[in-house]
Protein backbone atom coordinates (compact mmCIF):
# COMPACT_ATOMS: atom_id res chain seq x y z
CA UNK A 1 0.00 0.00 0.00
CA UNK A 2 2.76 2.26 1.02
CA UNK A 3 4.12 1.87 -2.88
CA UNK A 4 1.06 3.85 -4.16
CA UNK A 5 1.53 6.92 -1.86
CA UNK A 6 4.33 9.72 -2.45
CA UNK A 7 5.27 12.69 -0.15
CA UNK A 8 6.33 16.15 -1.50
CA UNK A 9 7.30 18.85 0.11
CA UNK A 10 10.24 21.98 0.86
CA UNK A 11 10.86 24.55 2.91
CA UNK A 12 12.17 28.20 2.77
CA UNK A 13 13.14 31.15 5.10
CA UNK A 14 12.63 34.51 3.39
CA UNK A 15 14.15 37.61 4.04
CA UNK A 16 12.44 40.96 2.72
CA UNK A 17 13.69 44.80 2.81
CA UNK A 18 11.61 47.38 1.49
CA UNK A 19 10.92 51.20 1.56
CA UNK A 20 11.18 54.38 0.52
CA UNK A 21 13.04 57.06 1.23
CA UNK A 22 12.18 60.69 0.62
CA UNK A 23 15.31 63.00 -0.52
CA UNK A 24 15.71 65.93 1.63
CA UNK A 25 14.73 68.98 -0.44
CA UNK A 26 13.05 67.40 -2.97
CA UNK A 27 10.12 69.41 -3.68
CA UNK A 28 6.45 68.35 -3.33
CA UNK A 29 4.21 66.72 -6.27
CA UNK A 30 2.48 69.29 -8.80
CA UNK A 31 -0.45 69.96 -10.05
CA UNK A 32 -3.75 69.49 -8.34
CA UNK A 33 -1.88 67.10 -5.41
CA UNK A 34 0.93 68.15 -3.71
CA UNK A 35 1.46 65.32 -1.16
CA UNK A 36 4.80 64.86 0.75
CA UNK A 37 6.26 62.35 2.23
CA UNK A 38 7.03 62.90 6.20
CA UNK A 39 8.19 59.55 7.48
CA UNK A 40 8.37 56.16 5.46
CA UNK A 41 6.98 53.15 7.33
CA UNK A 42 10.12 50.19 5.99
CA UNK A 43 9.15 46.51 5.78
CA UNK A 44 12.03 44.36 7.11
CA UNK A 45 10.99 41.12 8.15
CA UNK A 46 11.79 37.24 7.56
CA UNK A 47 9.05 34.97 6.55
CA UNK A 48 9.21 30.65 6.85
CA UNK A 49 7.05 29.45 4.22
CA UNK A 50 6.60 25.46 3.50
CA UNK A 51 4.68 23.31 1.18
CA UNK A 52 3.45 19.61 1.70
CA UNK A 53 1.59 17.55 -0.42
CA UNK A 54 0.86 14.12 -0.52
CA UNK A 55 0.26 11.94 -4.06
CA UNK A 56 -2.08 8.74 -3.37
CA UNK A 57 -2.33 6.58 -6.87
CA UNK A 58 -5.69 5.18 -6.85
CA UNK A 59 -4.98 3.74 -9.58
CA UNK A 60 -2.45 3.33 -13.07
CA UNK A 61 -4.58 6.27 -14.13
CA UNK A 62 -6.51 7.70 -11.47
CA UNK A 63 -4.41 9.79 -9.00
CA UNK A 64 -5.87 12.24 -5.78
CA UNK A 65 -3.54 15.08 -4.95
CA UNK A 66 -4.15 16.68 -1.36
CA UNK A 67 -1.33 19.90 -0.53
CA UNK A 68 -0.86 22.91 2.27
CA UNK A 69 1.39 25.24 1.50
CA UNK A 70 2.41 28.85 3.16
CA UNK A 71 3.30 31.51 1.27
CA UNK A 72 3.24 35.78 0.92
CA UNK A 73 2.07 38.33 -0.83
CA UNK A 74 4.43 41.93 -1.14
CA UNK A 75 3.84 45.20 -2.10
CA UNK A 76 4.49 46.09 -5.20
CA UNK A 77 6.51 48.97 -5.79
CA UNK A 78 3.62 50.87 -7.21
CA UNK A 79 1.73 50.31 -4.36
CA UNK A 80 4.22 51.79 -2.10
CA UNK A 81 5.57 54.92 -4.63
CA UNK A 82 4.66 58.23 -3.64
CA UNK A 83 4.54 59.66 -7.03
CA UNK A 84 0.60 59.97 -8.62
CA UNK A 85 -0.20 58.72 -12.27
CA UNK A 86 -3.68 58.97 -13.82
CA UNK A 87 -5.44 55.47 -13.82
CA UNK A 88 -7.07 55.44 -17.25
CA UNK A 89 -9.24 52.79 -16.00
CA UNK A 90 -11.52 54.14 -13.52
CA UNK A 91 -10.07 57.88 -14.45
CA UNK A 92 -8.92 58.45 -11.19
CA UNK A 93 -5.62 59.46 -9.54
CA UNK A 94 -3.68 57.02 -7.98
CA UNK A 95 -0.86 57.40 -5.17
CA UNK A 96 1.26 54.70 -3.40
CA UNK A 97 0.87 54.16 0.41
CA UNK A 98 5.37 54.76 1.82
CA UNK A 99 4.23 55.56 5.29
CA UNK A 100 2.39 58.54 6.80
CA UNK A 101 2.01 61.33 3.34
CA UNK A 102 0.69 65.02 3.86
CA UNK A 103 -2.30 65.29 1.43
CA UNK A 104 -1.05 69.12 1.24
CA UNK A 105 2.89 70.63 1.12
CA UNK A 106 1.77 73.11 3.08
CA UNK A 107 0.51 71.20 6.30
CA UNK A 108 4.16 69.04 5.71
CA UNK A 109 5.89 72.31 6.49
CA UNK A 110 4.00 72.96 9.60
CA UNK A 111 4.87 69.71 10.74
CA UNK A 112 8.81 70.23 9.91
CA UNK A 113 8.50 73.66 11.55
CA UNK A 114 6.10 72.54 14.55
CA UNK A 115 4.73 75.91 12.96
CA UNK A 116 2.79 78.02 15.28
CA UNK A 117 -1.20 78.84 15.37
CA UNK A 118 -0.96 75.38 12.89
CA UNK A 119 -2.32 71.71 13.90
CA UNK A 120 1.08 71.01 14.83
CA UNK A 121 1.76 73.76 17.54
CA UNK A 122 1.92 71.58 20.50
CA UNK A 123 4.40 69.66 19.21
CA UNK A 124 8.21 69.63 18.31
CA UNK A 125 9.37 70.54 14.63
CA UNK A 126 8.82 66.97 12.54
CA UNK A 127 8.12 65.31 15.72
CA UNK A 128 6.98 61.29 14.97
CA UNK A 129 4.27 61.49 17.78
CA UNK A 130 2.34 64.31 15.54
CA UNK A 131 1.94 62.01 12.07
CA UNK A 132 0.21 59.60 14.83
CA UNK A 133 -1.78 61.70 16.93
CA UNK A 134 -5.50 60.45 15.49
CA UNK A 135 -6.92 64.11 15.78
CA UNK A 136 -4.81 65.11 13.07
CA UNK A 137 -5.43 62.16 10.77
CA UNK A 138 -7.23 64.08 8.00
CA UNK A 139 -4.00 65.80 7.26
CA UNK A 140 -2.52 62.28 6.12
CA UNK A 141 -3.47 60.39 2.68
CA UNK A 142 -4.36 57.99 4.84
CA UNK A 143 -5.08 57.74 8.92
CA UNK A 144 -1.68 56.18 11.54
CA UNK A 145 -3.34 53.09 11.75
CA UNK A 146 -3.04 52.54 8.00
CA UNK A 147 0.08 54.11 7.19
CA UNK A 148 2.71 51.93 5.34
CA UNK A 149 2.14 48.55 3.22
CA UNK A 150 2.98 45.05 5.27
CA UNK A 151 3.57 41.96 3.94
CA UNK A 152 0.36 39.83 3.26
CA UNK A 153 0.42 36.18 4.71
CA UNK A 154 -1.48 33.44 2.63
CA UNK A 155 -2.33 29.61 3.65
CA UNK A 156 -3.60 27.72 0.78
CA UNK A 157 -5.13 24.18 0.92
CA UNK A 158 -5.75 21.83 -2.11
CA UNK A 159 -7.20 18.82 -3.21
CA UNK A 160 -7.34 17.87 -6.81
CA UNK A 161 -8.73 14.13 -8.47
CA UNK A 162 -6.77 13.61 -11.72
CA UNK A 163 -7.84 10.67 -14.50
CA UNK A 164 -5.14 10.38 -17.14
CA UNK A 165 -7.04 9.14 -20.75
CA UNK A 166 -4.94 7.83 -23.35
CA UNK A 167 -2.81 9.97 -25.86
CA UNK A 168 -2.01 11.99 -22.54
CA UNK A 169 -5.33 13.24 -22.26
CA UNK A 170 -6.25 14.62 -18.47
CA UNK A 171 -9.47 14.80 -16.53
CA UNK A 172 -9.15 16.29 -13.61
CA UNK A 173 -11.35 18.24 -10.87
CA UNK A 174 -10.40 19.97 -7.20
CA UNK A 175 -11.66 22.24 -4.76
CA UNK A 176 -9.34 24.82 -2.80
CA UNK A 177 -8.98 27.25 0.09
CA UNK A 178 -7.01 30.53 0.92
CA UNK A 179 -6.55 32.56 4.18
CA UNK A 180 -4.95 35.86 3.07
CA UNK A 181 -4.10 37.89 6.49
CA UNK A 182 -4.26 41.36 5.95
CA UNK A 183 -4.75 41.52 1.95
CA UNK A 184 -3.41 44.58 0.13
CA UNK A 185 -6.35 46.48 -1.41
CA UNK A 186 -6.92 49.49 -4.16
CA UNK A 187 -8.94 51.76 -1.94
CA UNK A 188 -10.79 55.85 -2.36
CA UNK A 189 -8.74 57.90 -0.18
CA UNK A 190 -10.46 61.13 -0.51
CA UNK A 191 -11.01 63.89 -3.57
CA UNK A 192 -8.43 66.64 -4.33
CA UNK A 193 -10.40 68.87 -6.54
CA UNK A 194 -13.49 66.38 -7.21
CA UNK A 195 -11.18 64.09 -8.56
CA UNK A 196 -10.73 60.26 -6.93
CA UNK A 197 -7.93 59.47 -5.35
CA UNK A 198 -6.96 55.80 -4.13
CA UNK A 199 -3.92 54.45 -2.65
CA UNK A 200 -3.54 51.14 -0.98
CA UNK A 201 -3.99 49.39 2.41
CA UNK A 202 -3.66 46.44 4.26
CA UNK A 203 -7.12 45.85 5.01
CA UNK A 204 -7.63 44.87 9.08
CA UNK A 205 -9.46 41.96 8.27
CA UNK A 206 -8.28 38.43 6.99
CA UNK A 207 -9.40 37.31 3.47
CA UNK A 208 -11.04 33.73 2.91
CA UNK A 209 -11.24 32.25 -0.67
CA UNK A 210 -12.48 29.23 -1.64
CA UNK A 211 -13.47 27.54 -4.95
CA UNK A 212 -13.42 24.51 -7.39
CA UNK A 213 -12.19 23.51 -11.13
CA UNK A 214 -12.55 21.53 -13.30
CA UNK A 215 -9.73 20.43 -16.43
CA UNK A 216 -10.27 18.62 -19.29
CA UNK A 217 -7.62 17.94 -22.24
CA UNK A 218 -7.92 15.20 -25.04
CA UNK A 219 -6.23 14.46 -28.34
CA UNK A 220 -8.61 13.66 -30.28
CA UNK A 221 -6.64 10.69 -32.15
CA UNK A 222 -8.31 8.87 -29.77
CA UNK A 223 -11.79 8.54 -32.29
CA UNK A 224 -9.30 6.91 -34.29
CA UNK A 225 -8.47 4.06 -31.61
CA UNK A 226 -12.48 3.87 -31.26
CA UNK A 227 -13.06 2.57 -34.70
CA UNK A 228 -9.93 1.16 -35.39
CA UNK A 229 -8.98 3.08 -37.96
CA UNK A 230 -7.44 6.22 -39.32
CA UNK A 231 -10.41 7.95 -41.01
CA UNK A 232 -8.82 11.15 -40.48
CA UNK A 233 -5.78 12.65 -38.80
CA UNK A 234 -7.46 13.26 -35.93
CA UNK A 235 -4.39 12.84 -33.96
CA UNK A 236 -3.10 16.60 -35.29
CA UNK A 237 -5.62 17.58 -32.90
CA UNK A 238 -6.11 18.54 -29.09
CA UNK A 239 -8.57 20.25 -27.38
CA UNK A 240 -9.13 21.39 -23.71
CA UNK A 241 -10.32 23.97 -21.12
CA UNK A 242 -10.54 24.59 -17.35
CA UNK A 243 -13.31 26.48 -15.51
CA UNK A 244 -12.19 27.79 -11.73
CA UNK A 245 -14.88 29.38 -9.59
CA UNK A 246 -13.77 31.85 -7.14
CA UNK A 247 -15.98 32.81 -3.54
CA UNK A 248 -13.87 35.67 -2.35
CA UNK A 249 -14.81 37.64 1.06
CA UNK A 250 -13.63 39.71 3.10
CA UNK A 251 -15.06 42.45 5.55
CA UNK A 252 -15.28 45.88 5.19
CA UNK A 253 -11.58 47.62 6.81
CA UNK A 254 -12.13 50.22 9.54
CA UNK A 255 -10.34 52.33 7.13
CA UNK A 256 -13.58 52.45 4.69
CA UNK A 257 -16.15 52.23 7.00
CA UNK A 258 -15.36 55.22 8.60
CA UNK A 259 -17.54 57.51 7.03
CA UNK A 260 -20.39 54.82 5.51
CA UNK A 261 -22.98 55.21 9.04
CA UNK A 262 -24.70 57.76 6.84
CA UNK A 263 -25.67 55.41 3.92
CA UNK A 264 -28.28 52.55 3.84
CA UNK A 265 -27.72 49.34 2.20
CA UNK A 266 -24.17 49.03 2.51
CA UNK A 267 -22.64 45.24 3.37
CA UNK A 268 -20.67 44.89 5.55
CA UNK A 269 -18.26 42.57 3.40
CA UNK A 270 -17.93 42.53 0.18
CA UNK A 271 -15.41 40.78 -2.92
CA UNK A 272 -12.02 40.72 -1.97
CA UNK A 273 -10.07 42.98 -3.90
CA UNK A 274 -8.87 41.98 -7.79
CA UNK A 275 -10.34 38.61 -7.52
CA UNK A 276 -12.65 37.63 -10.69
CA UNK A 277 -15.29 35.34 -9.44
CA UNK A 278 -14.42 32.88 -12.18
CA UNK A 279 -11.97 32.54 -14.50
CA UNK A 280 -12.07 30.01 -18.01
CA UNK A 281 -10.72 29.17 -20.92
CA UNK A 282 -10.83 26.85 -24.12
CA UNK A 283 -8.41 25.82 -26.39
CA UNK A 284 -7.98 23.72 -29.66
CA UNK A 285 -4.41 23.25 -31.36
CA UNK A 286 -3.23 21.52 -34.53
CA UNK A 287 -0.36 19.57 -34.60
CA UNK A 288 1.27 18.82 -37.74
CA UNK A 289 4.35 16.81 -36.89
CA UNK A 290 5.36 16.44 -40.33
CA UNK A 291 6.51 19.80 -40.83
CA UNK A 292 7.17 21.00 -37.27
CA UNK A 293 3.91 23.31 -36.82
CA UNK A 294 1.80 23.81 -33.90
CA UNK A 295 -1.34 26.00 -33.80
CA UNK A 296 -3.24 27.22 -30.76
CA UNK A 297 -5.99 29.35 -31.03
CA UNK A 298 -7.53 30.29 -27.43
CA UNK A 299 -10.55 31.92 -25.88
CA UNK A 300 -10.29 33.35 -22.26
CA UNK A 301 -13.29 34.36 -19.81
CA UNK A 302 -12.68 36.19 -17.17
CA UNK A 303 -15.92 36.89 -13.97
CA UNK A 304 -16.26 40.33 -12.24
CA UNK A 305 -13.97 41.31 -10.56
CA UNK A 306 -13.31 44.15 -7.97
CA UNK A 307 -11.05 47.00 -9.02
CA UNK A 308 -11.36 50.07 -6.63
CA UNK A 309 -12.98 49.97 -3.15
CA UNK A 310 -15.03 52.84 -2.43
CA UNK A 311 -15.84 54.88 0.28
CA UNK A 312 -16.81 57.97 1.51
CA UNK A 313 -14.17 61.26 2.99
CA UNK A 314 -14.65 63.44 5.70
CA UNK A 315 -16.68 66.02 4.01
CA UNK A 316 -18.53 63.03 2.92
CA UNK A 317 -17.63 62.91 -0.93
CA UNK A 318 -16.65 60.14 -2.61
CA UNK A 319 -17.11 57.38 -4.55
CA UNK A 320 -18.51 53.78 -5.03
CA UNK A 321 -17.07 50.32 -5.10
CA UNK A 322 -15.68 50.24 -8.98
CA UNK A 323 -15.77 46.78 -10.51
CA UNK A 324 -14.25 45.15 -13.59
CA UNK A 325 -17.14 43.78 -15.96
CA UNK A 326 -17.09 40.42 -16.91
CA UNK A 327 -14.50 39.93 -20.36
CA UNK A 328 -13.80 38.06 -22.86
CA UNK A 329 -10.66 37.71 -25.10
CA UNK A 330 -9.63 35.43 -28.27
CA UNK A 331 -5.82 34.63 -28.15
CA UNK A 332 -3.68 32.91 -31.43
CA UNK A 333 -0.42 31.07 -30.78
CA UNK A 334 1.94 29.62 -33.72
CA UNK A 335 4.78 27.85 -33.18
CA UNK A 336 7.31 26.63 -36.34
CA UNK A 337 10.15 24.30 -35.68
CA UNK A 338 12.69 25.77 -37.62
CA UNK A 339 15.73 23.26 -36.89
CA UNK A 340 15.76 20.25 -34.16
CA UNK A 341 17.05 22.83 -31.59
CA UNK A 342 15.11 26.36 -32.70
CA UNK A 343 11.99 27.39 -32.74
CA UNK A 344 10.00 30.11 -34.28
CA UNK A 345 6.95 31.44 -32.17
CA UNK A 346 3.98 34.25 -33.25
CA UNK A 347 1.57 35.05 -30.71
CA UNK A 348 -1.47 37.57 -30.95
CA UNK A 349 -3.43 38.15 -27.68
CA UNK A 350 -6.98 40.13 -28.14
CA UNK A 351 -7.01 39.05 -31.46
CA UNK A 352 -10.94 40.16 -31.18
CA UNK A 353 -10.81 43.91 -30.33
CA UNK A 354 -12.71 42.88 -26.62
CA UNK A 355 -14.05 45.57 -25.08
CA UNK A 356 -13.43 46.05 -21.20
CA UNK A 357 -15.59 48.10 -18.79
CA UNK A 358 -16.11 49.00 -15.22
CA UNK A 359 -19.31 49.90 -13.60
CA UNK A 360 -20.07 50.99 -10.09
CA UNK A 361 -21.74 48.99 -7.21
CA UNK A 362 -25.53 49.96 -7.53
CA UNK A 363 -26.41 49.88 -3.90
CA UNK A 364 -23.44 52.06 -2.98
CA UNK A 365 -23.89 54.16 -5.96
CA UNK A 366 -28.20 54.87 -5.18
CA UNK A 367 -26.98 55.58 -1.71
CA UNK A 368 -24.72 58.11 -2.43
CA UNK A 369 -26.51 60.21 -4.91
CA UNK A 370 -29.58 62.30 -4.74
CA UNK A 371 -31.91 61.42 -7.11
CA UNK A 372 -33.66 64.50 -6.84
CA UNK A 373 -30.24 67.03 -7.72
CA UNK A 374 -30.28 64.63 -11.15
CA UNK A 375 -32.04 66.93 -13.66
CA UNK A 376 -31.81 66.77 -17.19
CA UNK A 377 -32.96 69.66 -19.47
CA UNK A 378 -34.12 71.49 -15.89
CA UNK A 379 -36.62 67.88 -15.34
CA UNK A 380 -35.55 65.26 -12.85
CA UNK A 381 -34.63 62.14 -13.44
CA UNK A 382 -33.91 59.13 -12.18
CA UNK A 383 -30.95 57.47 -10.72
CA UNK A 384 -31.70 54.27 -12.55
CA UNK A 385 -31.64 56.54 -15.45
CA UNK A 386 -27.98 57.58 -15.10
CA UNK A 387 -26.72 53.89 -14.93
CA UNK A 388 -23.74 52.67 -13.43
CA UNK A 389 -21.48 51.97 -16.09
CA UNK A 390 -18.24 53.64 -15.24
CA UNK A 391 -15.88 53.42 -18.44
CA UNK A 392 -15.21 51.48 -20.90
CA UNK A 393 -11.88 50.76 -23.07
CA UNK A 394 -11.00 48.63 -26.03
CA UNK A 395 -8.54 46.05 -25.76
CA UNK A 396 -6.41 46.34 -28.92
CA UNK A 397 -4.35 43.35 -30.42
CA UNK A 398 -1.02 43.09 -29.36
CA UNK A 399 1.42 41.21 -31.07
CA UNK A 400 4.86 39.06 -30.71
CA UNK A 401 7.48 37.24 -32.15
CA UNK A 402 10.14 35.85 -30.57
CA UNK A 403 13.21 32.81 -31.32
CA UNK A 404 14.05 30.26 -28.97
CA UNK A 405 17.20 27.63 -28.42
CA UNK A 406 17.23 24.44 -26.50
CA UNK A 407 20.41 22.08 -26.44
Amino acid sequence: IFESIRLAGGYRRESTELSYERVTGAGPNEGILSATVGESAPIDQSNNLAYMAVIFEITENLKLHISQSNTVAKPTFREIAPFPIYNLSDESLEFGNPGFVFRANGKFKDWEAGKENSDYKNYAPADPAALRDPDLADNLIVGPDFAGLEIAEVESRDIRLEYFTPLDGLLAVGYFEKDVGAPIERVFAYQPNGIDLNTFINNNNDAELSGFEVELQQNLGIINDWVSQDILPFDWLTIGGNYTKIDAEVERSSFEIRNLATLQGISSSRPLYDQPSFVANAFVSLDIEKTGTLITLSQNWLGEQLERVGGLDDSQSGSADIYWDEFTSINLVIEQALTDHIKLKFSVKNLDSPVRSTFEDAAFYNNMVASDLLTKDGEQISTSAVGYKRTSQTVEPSYSISISGSF
